[in-house]
């Protein structure tokens, strides 16, 4: 493997590994290294590094922001997941609280009960602390069944939208499904077993953060799920949460993460994204990533051959492996029951036009962050 841009290699040397003990290079600031960090999500981390070196200056009014919206999302998560289990509902947090510094986009809580079911008293608890329901968050799929639903803090942001640009706030997204738009492409059943209460410290004043979310293992398999598809791209980011779950393993995790592959059906794409993983580790560290190389053979499947030349991150994947991925994940009832419903409403004009500015959209990032492709 070969990286486009040299700058990859200094930002992930900069900002470390948990199995390397300090960094390799010191933090240096720059808005180019800065712009790298926030395309592939890794700004906060990047900017805590120089804030740990005391080397910032021009980027501090976006660390003093980066640091407030960290400060945030530990209050909302602390405020909401207990509104959650007073309700007795089964859900996990996820994609969004990490072991190490880092702001997701929003607050997404994956539920194991029915949301079509329980979305009055989801909707009227989360009321009665300021919160509020936006219509455009909502997802349905199968004609009608809520797939997903969208709340916004009122009592604090005011009567803004979800779509409002800011940084000082969270959305709450609660999915009743794995979804995206009306496509249910992924088997929540499969992940209802890994729920676990861990712990997450603040890196800021040590808070102890502890949440419903999914075991290491199940964890990791769904980002690197997510990745696949609908995301088709492999950010920074998913390289540094690789490291820091893989941090948390015990024994049982390389299993259940390799289990989950073979009943989502997705080794290839999976053992693909390891090998990415792999590949990275060894460029920029110098060194193998024994975990990493010990959960590539957990797989039990022989990871295919990196396409030669140039890559750059974010990582995007060729197309044809997209739609194949696409294809397994309607290879459940759910999924294929979305699929069909997606399929005759596309007879309508108006929607099928949405469908196809949703593709030239995902084309259009392909071009401007990857020129080369990876294949299976």
């Amino acid at each position: 493997m070969e990286l486009r841009d040299e700058n990859v290699r200094r930002l992930l040397q900069m900002i470390g590994s948990p199995f390397i003990e300090g960094q390799m290079l010191e933090p240096e600031e720059s808005p180019l290294l800065f712009e790298l960090a926030r395309k592939n999500r890794l700004a906060f981390s990047y900017l805590w590094k120089l804030h740990e070196a005391n080397n910032l200056d021009i980027l501090h009014p976006d660390y003093e922001k980066n640091l407030r919206r960290y400060k945030q999302l530990y209050t909302d998560v602390h405020r909401l997941t207990p509104i959650l289990d007073e309700l007795g509902l089964s859900y996990a947090v996820t994609k969004t609280l990490r072991h190490y510094p880092e702001n997701p986009n929003d607050i997404d809580i994956l539920l194991f009960d029915d949301l079509h079911l329980n979305l009055t008293k989801i909707t009227t608890a989360l009321e009665s602390v300021g919160y509020r329901q936006y219509t455009k968050g909502n997802n349905f799929y199968n004609f009608g069944r809520i797939g997903k639903v969208g709340f916004w803090d009122y009592k604090r942001v005011g009567p803004a939208s979800s779509s409002t640009d800011s940084f000082d706030w969270f959305d709450l997204d609660i999915y009743g499904e794995i979804m995206v738009e009306e496509f249910v492409h992924g088997d929540k059943t499969l992940l209802a077993n890994d729920v676990v209460a861990e712990t997450f410290l603040s890196v800021v004043d040590g808070i102890a953060l502890e949440a419903k979310v999914l075991s290491p293992g199940a964890n990791l398999f769904y980002v690197y799920f997510h990745s696949i598809f609908p995301t088709r791209s492999v950010g920074l980011e998913v390289f540094l949460t690789t490291l820091h779950e893989l941090l948390h393993f015990q024994s049982r995790d390389y299993q259940r993460f390799a289990e989950l592959a073979r009943r989502s059906r997705l080794q290839k794409e999976v053992a693909y994204v390891l090998r990415l993983m792999g590949d990275l580790y060894v460029d920029v560290y110098g060194t193998v990533c024994e975990r990493l190389q010990f959960l590539s053979w957990s797989l039990s499947e022989r990871p295919p051959e990196m396409e030669v030349g140039e890559i750059n991150f974010p990582y995007i994947f060729q197309t044809s492996l997209f739609l194949s991925a696409g294809m397994k994940c309607a290879l459940h009832r759910k999924g294929f029951q979305s699929l069909l419903a997606v399929l005759v409403k596309s007879l309508y004009p108006p929607y099928a036009l949405n469908i196809l500015r949703e593709v030239f959209s995902r084309r259009l990032a392909e071009q401007r962050y990857a020129p080369k492709y990876g294949s299976l």
